[in-house]
């Protein structure tokens, strides 16, 4: 039977759309009577004035929109996509090991809880960060000023990238990376997630040799020809097109033991 077939009530249909919209608008923002839809296109209406009159508010606006985007395009991509939340995944270690000072090394590194840097509360360092377009000695806001690039805030997003990568899927890292478990807060709950060492030898390991399994296939990224088996499917995410002479057949089997993993753990 088709939908034509179906008998529709346009009073019904219109009830349960309002129905539908109160219950999203309540989900999204809780104070949905002071910040509805007029509320949304009066600020971008005063912001889109804003742009001859105060360049430089416009400016922060438009960068903070432009980080809003990025964080959640990337983000809803690798929910629907294992082998990208793989490549984002290798991504962000491959910057911690570039940037010496990027950020994820001191708010993971237990070794500085003394020094009350290390807190393992990512809630609390997102909401210093939050409404930032660039860090300064005196954290300048929208608006400002500054003209300082937001290095500092978009290391903050690739923590909480991780974290948000960490949490739905299953990645297992390099026994020679060293990682260990560490408990972080988010969304207000406690979680347990495993970070390498942030040595460069192990950060090499970790962001070249880690793997993901998820619904059956199992992500990775070594050059190396790994099997399939009945119950689980490999899936190489790199182009192993430029090394045509290093297609080794390697069993699923040893792979994993080379990982440290027996096959019945997956």
């Amino acid at each position: 039977m088709s939908w034509k077939d179906e008998e529709y009530d346009d009073d019904d249909w219109n009830a349960e759309m309002k129905q539908f919209r109160e219950r999203h608008r309540k989900k999204v923002c809780p104070k949905s009577k002071k910040m509805n839809r007029r509320d949304v296109a009066k600020h971008r209406l005063k912001t889109k004035t804003q742009k001859l009159t105060d360049p430089t508010y416009y400016k922060g606006q438009m960068r903070m929109k432009e980080r809003q985007k990025r964080v959640s395009r990337k983000r809803c991509r690798a929910s629907r996509d294992p082998a990208y939340a793989h490549w984002r995944f290798r991504a962000i270690l491959r910057s911690v090991a570039w940037q010496t000072t990027h950020q994820f090394r001191s708010f993971f590194d237990p070794e500085h809880e003394q020094d009350d840097v290390f807190t393992g509360n990512l809630d609390e360092l997102f909401k210093d960060y939050r409404g930032t377009t660039c860090i300064c000695e005196d954290k300048h806001r929208l608006g400002s000023s500054c003209v300082c690039e937001m290095e500092d805030a978009n290391q903050v997003d690739e923590i909480r990238e991780f974290v948000t990568l960490s949490l739905p899927y299953r990645f297992f890292l390099h026994p020679k990376s060293t990682p260990q478990n560490l408990s972080v807060v988010f969304n207000g709950k406690a979680n347990n997630i495993d970070i390498p060492s942030l040595g460069a030898k192990e950060l090499f390991y970790a962001k070249s040799k880690s793997i993901l399994y998820h619904d059956g296939i199992l992500y990775h990224n070594d050059i190396r020809d790994v099997s399939s088996t009945d119950a689980i499917i490999v899936q190489p995410t790199r182009k192993t097109s430029k090394y045509p002479n290093l297609h080794q057949p390697i069993s699923l089997v040893a792979f994993l033991n080379e990982m440290g993993i027996a096959l019945d753990n997956l």
